[in-house]
Protein backbone atom coordinates (compact mmCIF):
# COMPACT_ATOMS: atom_id res chain seq x y z
CA UNK A 1 0.00 0.00 0.00
CA UNK A 2 1.27 3.74 -0.45
CA UNK A 3 1.80 6.01 2.06
CA UNK A 4 1.58 9.49 1.23
CA UNK A 5 2.67 12.07 3.92
CA UNK A 6 1.83 15.68 2.84
CA UNK A 7 3.35 18.36 4.28
CA UNK A 8 0.63 21.30 4.07
CA UNK A 9 -3.11 21.48 4.23
CA UNK A 10 -3.20 22.44 0.54
CA UNK A 11 -0.91 19.39 -0.06
CA UNK A 12 -3.63 16.90 1.57
CA UNK A 13 -5.88 18.17 0.05
CA UNK A 14 -4.49 17.97 -3.31
CA UNK A 15 -3.46 14.47 -2.36
CA UNK A 16 -6.34 13.38 -1.53
CA UNK A 17 -8.18 14.71 -4.18
CA UNK A 18 -5.71 12.86 -6.71
CA UNK A 19 -5.92 9.97 -5.11
CA UNK A 20 -10.20 10.33 -5.50
CA UNK A 21 -10.09 11.21 -8.87
CA UNK A 22 -8.23 7.84 -9.67
CA UNK A 23 -10.49 5.66 -7.85
CA UNK A 24 -8.32 4.84 -5.57
CA UNK A 25 -9.55 3.58 -1.32
CA UNK A 26 -7.95 6.26 1.08
CA UNK A 27 -7.00 5.13 5.19
CA UNK A 28 -6.69 8.70 7.06
CA UNK A 29 -4.46 8.29 9.70
CA UNK A 30 -1.57 10.22 12.10
CA UNK A 31 0.46 7.67 13.67
CA UNK A 32 -2.16 4.87 14.05
CA UNK A 33 -2.28 4.48 17.44
CA UNK A 34 -5.99 4.13 17.05
CA UNK A 35 -6.48 2.58 13.90
CA UNK A 36 -8.45 -0.20 15.40
CA UNK A 37 -10.55 1.74 17.71
CA UNK A 38 -13.68 1.92 15.03
CA UNK A 39 -13.54 -1.31 14.25
CA UNK A 40 -11.98 -3.21 11.56
CA UNK A 41 -11.31 -1.98 7.84
CA UNK A 42 -10.59 -3.14 5.01
CA UNK A 43 -6.75 -2.92 3.19
CA UNK A 44 -6.78 0.56 1.70
CA UNK A 45 -5.27 1.70 -2.12
CA UNK A 46 -3.65 4.62 0.02
CA UNK A 47 -2.53 5.69 3.12
CA UNK A 48 -2.52 9.61 3.85
CA UNK A 49 -0.87 10.38 7.00
CA UNK A 50 -0.47 13.74 8.87
CA UNK A 51 2.29 13.08 10.98
CA UNK A 52 4.46 15.69 8.49
CA UNK A 53 1.79 18.49 9.99
CA UNK A 54 3.28 19.33 12.67
CA UNK A 55 3.15 23.54 12.88
CA UNK A 56 2.39 25.36 16.01
CA UNK A 57 0.02 27.86 13.95
CA UNK A 58 -0.89 30.75 16.80
CA UNK A 59 -0.57 30.30 20.53
CA UNK A 60 -2.24 33.07 21.95
CA UNK A 61 -1.32 32.59 26.26
CA UNK A 62 -2.85 35.50 27.37
CA UNK A 63 -6.11 35.04 25.15
CA UNK A 64 -6.02 31.02 26.93
CA UNK A 65 -6.42 30.10 22.73
CA UNK A 66 -3.86 27.72 20.40
CA UNK A 67 -4.10 26.86 16.74
CA UNK A 68 -1.97 23.22 16.00
CA UNK A 69 -1.68 21.74 13.02
CA UNK A 70 -3.08 17.55 13.06
CA UNK A 71 0.16 15.62 13.24
CA UNK A 72 1.35 17.20 16.30
CA UNK A 73 2.13 14.69 18.86
CA UNK A 74 -0.10 14.79 21.89
CA UNK A 75 2.43 14.55 24.89
CA UNK A 76 4.48 17.19 22.71
CA UNK A 77 1.42 19.41 22.62
CA UNK A 78 1.15 19.25 26.20
CA UNK A 79 4.45 19.88 26.70
CA UNK A 80 4.47 23.05 25.35
CA UNK A 81 0.84 24.24 26.91
CA UNK A 82 2.58 23.22 30.35
CA UNK A 83 5.34 25.68 30.26
CA UNK A 84 2.95 28.35 30.83
CA UNK A 85 0.57 26.49 33.23
CA UNK A 86 -2.23 25.39 30.70
CA UNK A 87 -3.57 22.29 29.10
CA UNK A 88 -6.29 20.96 26.95
CA UNK A 89 -7.87 18.57 29.65
CA UNK A 90 -8.89 15.55 27.68
CA UNK A 91 -6.68 12.94 28.89
CA UNK A 92 -7.10 10.32 25.88
CA UNK A 93 -5.96 7.38 25.45
CA UNK A 94 -2.52 6.20 23.70
CA UNK A 95 -1.68 9.89 24.35
CA UNK A 96 2.44 8.82 24.00
CA UNK A 97 1.54 8.13 20.38
CA UNK A 98 -1.31 9.96 19.85
CA UNK A 99 -1.63 12.88 17.67
CA UNK A 100 -3.43 16.14 17.72
CA UNK A 101 -5.70 15.30 14.82
CA UNK A 102 -6.33 11.53 15.64
CA UNK A 103 -7.40 12.42 19.51
CA UNK A 104 -10.20 15.06 17.89
CA UNK A 105 -10.65 12.50 15.10
CA UNK A 106 -11.33 9.29 17.22
CA UNK A 107 -13.07 12.03 20.28
CA UNK A 108 -10.88 10.70 22.62
CA UNK A 109 -11.35 11.69 26.38
CA UNK A 110 -10.67 10.52 29.72
CA UNK A 111 -12.12 11.04 33.51
CA UNK A 112 -11.63 14.59 33.34
CA UNK A 113 -14.19 14.90 30.90
CA UNK A 114 -16.85 15.49 33.93
CA UNK A 115 -15.29 18.38 34.93
CA UNK A 116 -14.09 20.02 31.73
CA UNK A 117 -16.15 18.44 28.76
CA UNK A 118 -14.95 16.38 25.67
CA UNK A 119 -13.54 17.40 22.64
CA UNK A 120 -16.69 19.03 21.64
CA UNK A 121 -16.29 21.75 24.49
CA UNK A 122 -12.81 22.73 23.86
CA UNK A 123 -12.64 22.84 20.26
CA UNK A 124 -13.73 26.35 18.71
CA UNK A 125 -11.65 25.83 15.35
CA UNK A 126 -10.82 23.71 12.93
CA UNK A 127 -9.50 23.26 9.19
CA UNK A 128 -10.13 20.28 7.08
CA UNK A 129 -9.77 18.95 3.53
CA UNK A 130 -12.09 17.55 1.21
CA UNK A 131 -12.48 14.77 -1.27
CA UNK A 132 -12.61 17.76 -4.00
CA UNK A 133 -9.42 19.08 -2.76
CA UNK A 134 -10.97 21.92 -1.09
CA UNK A 135 -9.38 23.18 2.58
CA UNK A 136 -12.46 24.27 4.37
CA UNK A 137 -12.10 26.23 7.61
CA UNK A 138 -15.09 26.69 10.55
CA UNK A 139 -14.37 28.44 14.00
CA UNK A 140 -11.88 30.46 14.50
CA UNK A 141 -9.81 31.37 17.74
CA UNK A 142 -12.00 33.32 19.96
CA UNK A 143 -13.67 31.55 22.49
CA UNK A 144 -17.32 32.18 21.36
CA UNK A 145 -18.37 31.90 17.26
CA UNK A 146 -21.90 32.32 16.69
CA UNK A 147 -21.84 32.76 12.99
CA UNK A 148 -22.92 29.47 10.65
CA UNK A 149 -22.60 25.80 11.31
CA UNK A 150 -20.39 24.13 13.66
CA UNK A 151 -18.65 22.11 11.70
CA UNK A 152 -15.84 20.98 14.00
CA UNK A 153 -18.33 19.37 16.03
CA UNK A 154 -19.49 16.97 12.72
CA UNK A 155 -15.65 15.93 12.07
CA UNK A 156 -14.86 15.17 16.01
CA UNK A 157 -15.01 11.49 16.22
CA UNK A 158 -16.04 10.95 12.68
CA UNK A 159 -12.79 8.83 12.39
CA UNK A 160 -11.81 10.67 8.96
CA UNK A 161 -14.92 9.12 7.24
CA UNK A 162 -15.71 12.91 6.37
CA UNK A 163 -12.57 14.97 5.70
CA UNK A 164 -9.10 15.07 6.96
CA UNK A 165 -8.78 17.21 9.82
CA UNK A 166 -5.61 19.63 8.91
CA UNK A 167 -5.56 21.90 11.90
CA UNK A 168 -7.36 22.60 15.63
CA UNK A 169 -8.03 25.43 17.60
CA UNK A 170 -8.61 24.93 21.05
CA UNK A 171 -9.60 27.01 24.25
CA UNK A 172 -7.54 26.55 26.81
CA UNK A 173 -7.57 26.25 30.76
CA UNK A 174 -5.18 26.90 33.37
CA UNK A 175 -3.28 24.17 35.37
CA UNK A 176 -4.98 24.46 38.90
CA UNK A 177 -2.11 25.29 41.79
CA UNK A 178 -2.22 21.58 43.14
CA UNK A 179 -3.91 18.31 42.11
CA UNK A 180 -4.13 15.14 43.63
CA UNK A 181 -6.57 12.01 43.56
CA UNK A 182 -7.69 10.52 46.77
CA UNK A 183 -8.28 6.62 46.80
CA UNK A 184 -10.97 5.79 49.16
CA UNK A 185 -10.93 1.93 49.83
CA UNK A 186 -13.69 -0.04 50.57
CA UNK A 187 -14.89 -3.18 51.38
CA UNK A 188 -17.92 -3.70 49.40
CA UNK A 189 -19.03 -2.61 46.04
CA UNK A 190 -22.18 -1.27 47.68
CA UNK A 191 -20.24 0.97 50.48
CA UNK A 192 -18.50 2.57 47.37
CA UNK A 193 -21.46 3.64 45.04
CA UNK A 194 -23.29 5.30 48.74
CA UNK A 195 -19.97 6.86 48.82
CA UNK A 196 -20.20 7.90 45.13
CA UNK A 197 -23.32 9.09 45.35
CA UNK A 198 -23.07 11.01 48.11
CA UNK A 199 -20.62 12.85 46.66
CA UNK A 200 -22.15 13.33 43.40
CA UNK A 201 -25.03 15.01 45.65
CA UNK A 202 -22.68 17.11 47.90
CA UNK A 203 -21.12 20.90 47.24
CA UNK A 204 -17.45 18.88 46.11
CA UNK A 205 -17.38 18.95 42.63
CA UNK A 206 -14.57 16.65 41.62
CA UNK A 207 -12.73 16.57 38.11
CA UNK A 208 -12.85 12.99 38.12
CA UNK A 209 -14.21 10.01 39.86
CA UNK A 210 -13.46 6.55 38.86
CA UNK A 211 -14.36 3.26 40.57
CA UNK A 212 -12.09 0.36 40.35
CA UNK A 213 -12.29 -3.19 41.25
CA UNK A 214 -10.37 -5.10 43.57
CA UNK A 215 -8.19 -6.54 40.33
CA UNK A 216 -7.67 -2.91 39.12
CA UNK A 217 -7.34 -2.13 42.82
CA UNK A 218 -4.52 -4.62 42.99
CA UNK A 219 -2.47 -2.55 40.77
CA UNK A 220 -2.02 0.44 43.75
CA UNK A 221 -1.56 -2.41 46.39
CA UNK A 222 -4.82 -2.15 47.50
CA UNK A 223 -6.86 -5.42 46.57
CA UNK A 224 -10.30 -3.86 47.38
CA UNK A 225 -13.24 -1.37 45.84
CA UNK A 226 -11.56 2.01 45.38
CA UNK A 227 -13.23 5.15 44.66
CA UNK A 228 -10.34 7.59 42.02
CA UNK A 229 -11.32 11.04 43.17
CA UNK A 230 -9.29 13.44 41.13
CA UNK A 231 -9.62 17.38 42.68
CA UNK A 232 -7.72 20.44 41.96
CA UNK A 233 -7.08 23.94 42.88
CA UNK A 234 -5.25 25.96 45.87
CA UNK A 235 -3.08 24.26 48.03
CA UNK A 236 -6.46 25.69 50.66
CA UNK A 237 -8.73 23.86 48.76
CA UNK A 238 -7.16 20.87 48.04
CA UNK A 239 -6.68 20.53 52.16
CA UNK A 240 -10.48 21.40 52.58
CA UNK A 241 -11.16 18.24 50.06
CA UNK A 242 -9.44 16.05 52.38
CA UNK A 243 -11.12 17.15 55.41
CA UNK A 244 -14.32 16.84 53.52
CA UNK A 245 -14.08 13.57 52.39
CA UNK A 246 -13.32 12.73 56.19
CA UNK A 247 -15.85 14.43 57.70
CA UNK A 248 -18.49 13.59 55.42
CA UNK A 249 -21.14 10.96 56.69
CA UNK A 250 -21.49 8.82 54.19
CA UNK A 251 -18.12 8.01 54.20
CA UNK A 252 -17.31 8.04 57.92
CA UNK A 253 -16.79 4.16 59.02
CA UNK A 254 -16.09 2.95 55.53
CA UNK A 255 -13.16 4.46 54.81
CA UNK A 256 -10.12 2.34 55.80
CA UNK A 257 -7.24 4.35 53.89
CA UNK A 258 -5.82 7.01 51.71
CA UNK A 259 -3.34 7.44 48.83
CA UNK A 260 -2.64 11.09 48.18
CA UNK A 261 -0.46 11.15 45.02
CA UNK A 262 0.39 14.34 43.29
CA UNK A 263 -0.09 14.04 39.76
CA UNK A 264 2.93 14.80 37.59
CA UNK A 265 4.89 14.15 40.70
CA UNK A 266 6.55 11.61 42.24
CA UNK A 267 5.42 12.40 45.33
CA UNK A 268 3.13 9.37 47.01
CA UNK A 269 1.89 8.69 50.13
CA UNK A 270 -0.09 5.33 51.11
CA UNK A 271 -1.88 4.80 53.82
CA UNK A 272 -2.42 8.17 55.25
CA UNK A 273 -4.16 7.99 58.68
CA UNK A 274 -7.95 6.84 57.73
CA UNK A 275 -11.63 8.57 59.49
CA UNK A 276 -12.15 5.60 61.62
CA UNK A 277 -14.80 4.61 64.34
CA UNK A 278 -12.96 3.85 67.53
CA UNK A 279 -14.93 0.67 69.27
CA UNK A 280 -17.39 1.63 71.70
CA UNK A 281 -17.10 5.47 70.93
CA UNK A 282 -20.52 7.53 69.42
CA UNK A 283 -19.33 10.29 67.26
CA UNK A 284 -20.48 13.60 67.59
CA UNK A 285 -22.51 14.01 64.19
CA UNK A 286 -24.27 17.32 64.46
CA UNK A 287 -20.46 18.76 65.17
CA UNK A 288 -19.55 16.68 62.17
CA UNK A 289 -22.34 17.98 59.67
CA UNK A 290 -22.34 21.58 60.83
CA UNK A 291 -18.43 21.84 60.19
CA UNK A 292 -19.22 20.00 56.63
CA UNK A 293 -22.02 22.73 56.06
CA UNK A 294 -19.81 26.06 56.65
CA UNK A 295 -17.00 24.24 54.74
CA UNK A 296 -19.44 23.78 51.35
CA UNK A 297 -20.89 27.16 52.16
CA UNK A 298 -17.63 28.71 52.19
CA UNK A 299 -16.65 26.80 49.16
CA UNK A 300 -19.72 27.77 47.48
CA UNK A 301 -19.18 31.37 47.56
CA UNK A 302 -15.65 31.62 46.56
CA UNK A 303 -16.62 29.86 43.64
CA UNK A 304 -19.79 32.08 42.83
CA UNK A 305 -17.10 35.15 43.44
CA UNK A 306 -14.84 33.01 41.49
CA UNK A 307 -17.35 32.45 38.12
CA UNK A 308 -18.72 36.50 38.38
CA UNK A 309 -14.99 37.53 37.90
CA UNK A 310 -13.81 35.06 34.82
CA UNK A 311 -17.74 36.19 33.32
CA UNK A 312 -16.89 39.82 33.80
CA UNK A 313 -13.08 38.84 32.32
CA UNK A 314 -14.95 36.87 29.07
CA UNK A 315 -17.67 39.95 28.58
CA UNK A 316 -14.80 42.58 28.22
CA UNK A 317 -12.84 40.33 26.18
CA UNK A 318 -15.54 39.33 24.21
CA UNK A 319 -17.15 43.53 23.89
CA UNK A 320 -17.41 45.53 21.04
CA UNK A 321 -14.25 46.45 19.42
CA UNK A 322 -15.16 49.67 18.47
CA UNK A 323 -15.58 50.32 22.15
CA UNK A 324 -12.31 48.20 23.03
CA UNK A 325 -9.69 49.56 20.90
CA UNK A 326 -6.92 48.12 23.38
CA UNK A 327 -8.28 44.56 22.51
CA UNK A 328 -7.57 45.44 18.41
CA UNK A 329 -4.29 46.36 19.51
CA UNK A 330 -3.52 43.59 21.21
CA UNK A 331 -5.38 41.09 18.78
CA UNK A 332 -2.67 42.88 16.18
CA UNK A 333 0.39 41.78 17.84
Amino acid sequence: MEVLAPSSPAELAQTLAEAAGRGQTISLGGNSSKHRMAGPIEPADVEVSTICLRRVLQYEPRDLTIGVEAGLGWREFTRLLAENRQMVPLDPPFADDATVGGVIAANSSGPRRRLYGTARDLVIGMRFATLEGKVAETGGMVVKNVAGLDMAKLMIGSFGTLAAIASVNFKLTPMPEVSRTFLLVFDTLASAMEARNGILKGQLQPAAIDLLNPAAGALTGNPHWLLAIRVGGSAKAVERYQKEFAEAPSLEGNLAATKIATLGGPAVTINEPASVKTPGAKPDRSAVRKRAARARERRRIAARRALLAQQAAVAQQQANPFTQPQAITRAKR
